[in-house]
């Protein structure tokens, strides 16, 4: 019976008396929407992935208790990937009694989720395909049972859509650290800046809020990258020693043995070799003390990334003087909170009136959100003049 089409499965089962619109879900996804998908080529273990989570459910809270909601969680039925972390398709399944398209709106919906262009709805008779890269002119269209496309197939007409050369599919494919299994938002921003990056952009900005996993995010995206080859050197910067000491025992732990950071109490550059212990090399100072200004510029030319872990309010200063340097833009100023001695002159790349800049500590809460409006204005008004070569490789 392995080698019978699906759709005579399907015959035989009425044949017997087994009427298939009783059936739940769960039973004609198991019956007959897997076994369509597994004869196409997709691999049970690694590729299908039933009951996929993409949300755990709003967080409800009652006096001291908390509960999730469970109306607002989502699961997509199916979500098919190319390998793991490498979604491409969903499929969502109803029962045999509605149509075939009765589940495509929350298909798309997964699938806008996912950041994917195929979405399937299926009853377990049939299959409604839509093809959003519009690959073979057709948007959607009703598929039998044994006409569900291969893994390959859907790959092939994703990066036709766009428009990669086999090197960019090469990097955009390239297996993901060995890690947790990252959520549908962390997989969005990791898969998008690898592809950005392999198929020629140079800048990408991830904006990211408290909590997200911004420090994991940024090592799988090292990870591929530096794995693949597609990059051999990566530059990881923060504003505190101990943000770089935090990520360089806990996310970025695989890179022990090729991970050096230069630490300004070693005076030099400490490096964790392969047994785990600290090593320190002497290091001629990148900036004199005295001046606060670069003594050797030529670092970044040998960079070909460089990732910047973000910086929270009520930090220290950006700057190791009070006044930011002149070849900083505007655009690239901290806020007033971040400050604790400031000046009011700008920088000389800044046009027309300065943004008003505390003169103290810094404000309030308060007072700090009755004057960010004016703070906004002032700074929107702003325009940059030529920005230093080396700012912008």
């Amino acid at each position: 019976m392995a080698h019978w089409p699906l759709a005579h499965i399907v015959g035989c089962a009425r044949e017997t008396g087994l009427d298939i619109k009783q059936l739940s879900e769960s039973d004609i996804s198991d019956k007959f929407v897997r076994p369509a998908m597994v004869r196409a080529g997709w691999h049970t273990l690694d590729q299908i992935y039933a009951q996929f989570p993409l949300r755990a459910g709003r967080v409800v809270v009652r006096g001291n208790k908390s509960h999730r909601d469970k109306d607002t969680v989502l699961k997509a039925d199916f979500a098919l990937f190319l390998k793991p972390n490498i979604p491409l398709a969903v499929v969502e399944v109803k029962k045999a009694r509605l149509s075939a398209q009765a589940g495509m709106q929350q298909a798309l919906h997964y699938a806008e989720l996912l950041d994917v262009p195929f979405s399937f709805s299926s009853n377990g008779e049939s299959f409604v395909f839509r093809d959003a890269t519009l690959s073979t002119g057709v948007l959607e269209q009703t598929l039998t049972l044994d006409q569900f496309p291969s893994p390959q197939d859907l790959w092939a007409r994703y990066c036709a859509w766009k428009g990669w050369s086999p090197e960019v599919q090469r990097v955009a494919a390239f297996d993901y650290a060995p890690s947790k299994t990252p959520r549908y938002y962390q997989l969005n921003a990791i898969n998008r800046t690898v592809e950005a990056i392999a198929n020629g952009q140079n800048r990408v900005l991830l904006v990211m809020a408290t909590g997200t996993g911004k420090t994991y995010t940024a090592f799988q995206i090292i990870w591929r990258l530096w794995k693949s080859g597609a990059k051999k050197r990566i530059l990881f910067l923060a504003d505190r020693n101990i943000l770089i000491d935090q990520t360089m025992v806990n996310d970025f732990r695989p890179f022990k043995g090729a991970m050096a950071k230069l630490s300004p109490n070693a005076k030099g550059v400490e490096r964790v070799n392969a047994q785990g212990q600290l090593e320190v090399d002497d290091v001629d100072p990148a900036v004199d003390k005295t001046t606060s200004q670069a003594v050797n510029k030529s670092y970044g030319e040998h960079l070909p990334l460089a990732t910047i872990e973000p910086r929270y309010a009520g930090a220290t200063p950006w700057w190791p003087s009070a006044s930011p340097p002149t070849c900083v833009p505007p655009t690239a100023w901290p806020r007033p909170s971040c400050f604790v001695k400031t000046s009011t002159t700008p920088p000389a790349c800044a046009r027309r009136s300065p943004m008003p800049m505390p003169t103290s500590a810094p404000p309030s809460p308060t007072t700090w959100c009755k004057s960010l409006a004016t703070t906004r204005k002032a700074s929107a008004s702003w325009t940059t003049s030529s920005i230093p070569r080396s700012l912008t490789r």
